[in-house]
């Protein structure tokens, strides 16, 4: 069944073809283009066109208008508004965007950021337009599910494809009321569970944390791949937006270690060479261990490095600045290696406030 964007882009005609015919590699994806004009017009065009989802160019400035220049953002707030009272606008809202007008506007203006569902930089799009068509897809298939949860009134878990529902922090539950008379419009749902749930590691955590809390090199592992379909499949988080991001259950790692590798020892105390062997003695799979970012670093990892990608134990790191606004969301963290050769400034990472006056010092020590 085919999926059908609608996307509002300002450029000239030449310069939007190479995006849409990108996307329009998937098979199951069709892109329709409008250029922006009033903004009433607009709005009754994208009601009246009734897409699967909407990809919208930041800043719409490029044709006169009619009543004045605005922005992705209005345009968004004005269809989330009456997405409340007409849930045949219940739409995922993608943005897409330059680096340049990113840096221009957008990354100053974080007041809109809540409206939108993602962010695309044109360049990907161009390049890996297959991948983002996937994703897109993905995007309008979990917003559809989402409606359909609403209207029962399911609690978190029942959403998120989890069955144990003990295995979410009960302050959950209270962040997301599903309640009737107390229900949370859909695209509040969608960005609580992308922003609050999977970019940010808690509950769920990504493929390096995985093999980081296991002790395993996966790049130097052939065996990873099988680890991964014989015993983390069942782990795997297949919720809303998992066929865009690969997530597992922090948890039921954790249990799944005390019922099959080791039960007597909390893994979080074990050095990854130790992990490693373990796993080859209860399941008969062989992994090379993880080396240490610098020697001297404790190899008893439970992070990743934010900078480098690699595994790391937070004694060895600096917590970073995050979008970590909840309890069970986990600190993110660079390496004492990163912080001193300062190289995680090209990634856009601050430290984080509580960080400076100990940076300072290792600063000053080293020296």
């Amino acid at each position: 069944m085919s999926c059908n964007y609608l996307y509002i882009d300002d450029e000239k005609e030449d310069q939007v073809k190479q995006y849409v015919d990108s996307l329009q590699k998937h098979k199951d994806l069709n892109i329709d283009r409008i250029k922006p004009g009033k903004f009433e017009e607009l709005i009754t065009k994208v009601i009246d066109n009734n897409p699967d989802g909407i990809l919208i160019d930041w800043k719409l400035d490029g044709i006169p208008t009619g009543n004045g220049q605005y922005k992705a953002g209005s345009v968004a707030q004005e269809l989330r508004t009456r997405s409340v009272e007409n849930e045949a606008l219940v739409k995922p809202i993608i943005l897409i965007s330059t680096d340049e007008r990113l840096q221009e506007t957008y990354n100053k203006e974080g007041t809109s950021h809540d409206l939108f569902d993602f962010l695309y930089k044109k360049n990907i799009v161009a390049e890996e337009g297959k991948r983002v068509a996937n994703e897109l897809i993905e995007f309008s298939n979990s917003y559809n599910y989402l409606k359909e949860y609403r209207k029962e009134k399911k609690e978190i878990n029942e959403i998120l494809d989890l069955e144990e529902q003990e295995l979410l922090d009960s302050r959950i539950y209270g962040s997301f009321p599903t309640k009737k008379n107390n229900l949370k419009p859909v695209h509040e749902y969608a960005q609580f569970i992308i922003n609050h749930l999977i970019r940010i590691p808690g509950p769920l955590i990504d493929e390096k944390t995985i093999a980081a809390r296991i002790g395993v090199n996966i790049e130097d592992s052939k065996n990873w791949d099988v680890i991964k379909k014989d015993h983390f499949n069942e782990i795997k988080y297949s919720g809303p937006f998992s066929g865009i991001w690969n997530r597992w259950w922090a948890l039921k790692l954790e249990s799944w270690w005390i019922d099959t590798i080791d039960g007597k020892t909390p893994l979080q105390l074990l050095k990854a060479s130790q992990r490693v062997e373990l796993i080859k003695k209860k399941i008969g799979i062989e992994f090379t261990p993880c080396k240490p970012i610098e020697e001297n670093y404790s190899s008893e990892y439970w992070t990743i490095c934010q900078d480098l990608g690699l595994p790391l134990d937070p004694v060895d790191g600096f917590m970073v600045e995050s979008n970590k606004q909840f309890p069970w969301q986990e600190e993110l963290y660079i390496s004492k290696k990163s912080a001193i050769e300062r190289t995680f400034d090209n990634k856009g990472f601050d430290l984080h406030q509580m960080e400076k006056e100990r940076y300072l010092d290792l600063t000053f020590e080293d020296d």
